[in-house]
């Protein structure tokens, strides 16, 4: 009886000492299934200016190339009629799956950053995750309508991790307000091309000016990365680790955009004096005269076609983020009258212009356009105009009201000269 009882006794006392050791084993032992967040850094290639990113799901009971699977959310072909469909805000972009490591070696010969954060998602929670995306990559589901500030590669990939964690993601950062905009993240995009820098900034309308929450961020792969090592899952972060897989040779996206109101204030009031100094000597001067059409002709054509762009995409297309552009009242597709009369309108004989009523509806076709651009100005005191297009209407008003002057002094019959003649 003494012996059973001793046995008994000791048998109690191991498992009461060896339990914490086994839970504690089975608490650190990784799952057959584990996820990982892929983030790829920028490309060469303008449309690669944004960075990329991937699910990558990996799992010990698969054999071969379904062992490591990463899910990309971010394929397209130019092919077909693609780029007007994107013109329009209706192009079709599709997810697939395909071996882990053979994308981040082809990633990694194109020269772009490679990052990877091992996630704590439970089994269940990595099983759950894997089911969906590879329920999203059968052909009848992987196909989706593409919106670059919400509907894109990181996006739908935010949105499945918080699906599998019951909104803890959208839980935790929708209320934490960034200070940054659409406006921001995509100027500082194309700090590197001019160019395209004013063309974002022109379509871009208030939409693109609201503070961004973080929630709102992670349309960015880079900000999806980031915000998720301030996410917790019961108490710990969902990040468990992360690591640098490939470092590229191209600079980094900087942090800010330029801020090119300078410039562009510059540039508006260079062309104006250029075509006011052209118009006054232009009587004595043939030079100043081509100089003078050219500059005029170029900026109403400018103007034209800048807002003609402008209607098509706010009337036309799905372009959400163009809605409410303030920007139309600097480049009013009111302008093509006046691109389209103007050889008439200028036009002046040796008493006078040849064609005066045109020449006058010209003129205030101009005064209306630089009282338009002049309106924006001044509707900036106002709460309901937020529009960051500071660098637009410095560059746009004083060629405005150079116009209007050319135009006026025309019609006053100042000139002795035809413009038109070279």
């Amino acid at each position: 009886m003494f012996s059973v009882r001793v046995i008994f006794l000791a048998s109690l006392l191991c498992g009461l000492v060896l339990f914490p050791v086994a839970g504690a084993g089975a608490q650190t032992s990784r799952p057959s299934q584990q996820s990982l967040l892929i983030t790829l850094g920028p490309g060469k290639e303008i449309y690669e200016q944004f960075s990329h990113n991937a699910i990558w799901i990996h799992d010990k009971s698969e054999p071969g190339k379904y062992q490591d699977v990463a899910f990309n959310y971010g394929l397209f072909s130019f092919g077909g009629d693609f780029v007007f469909r994107f013109l329009i805000a209706d192009a079709q972009y599709w997810m697939a799956g395909q071996d882990a490591l053979e994308m981040l070696e082809i990633y990694k010969g194109e020269d772009r950053s490679i990052s990877i954060q091992d996630l704590t998602l439970t089994a269940s929670q990595t099983d759950d995750l894997a089911a969906f995306l590879w329920n999203n990559a059968r052909p009848e589901n992987r196909f989706y309508n593409y919106n670059y500030y919400t509907d894109n590669c990181s996006t739908r990939i935010r949105d499945a991790l918080d699906r599998v964690v019951g909104g803890a993601i959208s839980e935790q950062t929708k209320t934490q307000l960034t200070g940054r905009t659409y406006r921001f993240h995509s100027l500082r995009a194309m700090a590197g091309n001019p160019f395209l820098y004013l063309c974002l900034d022109y379509v871009i309308g208030q939409p693109g000016d609201r503070d961004l929450s973080r929630w709102d961020e992670m349309f960015l792969p880079q900000f999806l990365q980031e915000h998720l090592r301030g996410v917790n899952l019961n108490g710990a972060p969902i990040v468990s680790s992360e690591r640098e897989y490939y470092r590229s040779t191209r600079p980094d996206i900087p942090s800010a955009p330029p801020d090119l109101l300078k410039w562009c204030l510059l540039a508006g009031c260079s062309i104006s004096m250029v075509m006011l100094l052209c118009d006054r000597v232009s009587a004595n001067s043939r030079a100043a005269r081509i100089g003078r059409n050219v500059l005029l002709f170029g900026w109403l054509l400018l103007t034209s076609l800048a807002g003609l762009i402008l209607t098509f995409l706010n009337l036309a297309t799905n372009h959400w983020a163009t809605r409410s552009n303030e920007n139309m009242l600097q480049m009013a597709p009111l302008a093509i009258t006046c691109l389209v009369l103007m050889p008439w309108a200028m036009r002046r004989g040796r008493d006078g212009p040849r064609h005066a009523r045109i020449l006058r509806f010209c003129a205030g076709t101009s005064l209306t356009l630089l009282a338009l651009s002049f309106a924006g100005l001044l509707l900036k005191v106002f709460p309901a105009f937020y529009q960051a297009n500071w660098r637009i209407i410095s560059l746009s008003l004083p060629v405005h009201a150079a116009v209007a002057m050319i135009f006026l002094r025309a019609a006053s019959g100042a000139n002795t000269k035809p413009i038109t003649e070279i």
